[in-house]
């Protein structure tokens, strides 16, 4: 957003406990860590994952975007084109 883009895809998967999130891949990973698979995990599960630190050091404590969290942040801002897995 802070580049002046005006759309952003971003890809939805269900967690175990009905919650919506932002995930790439079926499985969140951390580093080398093998991950935890979106739908087979809670919302509260998949927020102990840290997504940003592998990234760069700023990053560290980056955690799982649910699209409710998601849709406050482009409120306004950016538009979102939704891709909704599974």
């Amino acid at each position: 957003m802070e580049d002046g883009l005006e759309w952003a895809e971003v890809d939805v998967r269900l967690t175990k406990d009905g919650h919506h999130v932002l995930a790439h891949d079926e499985s969140l990973k951390s580093g080398t860590d093998a991950g935890l698979a979106v739908a087979e995990h809670t919302l509260t599960e998949l927020k102990t994952v840290d997504l940003g630190a592998s990234f760069a050091a700023r990053y560290a404590g980056v955690r799982v975007l649910t699209l409710q969290e998601c849709f406050k942040l482009a409120k306004g801002r950016l538009n979102l084109c939704l891709d909704c897995k599974q």
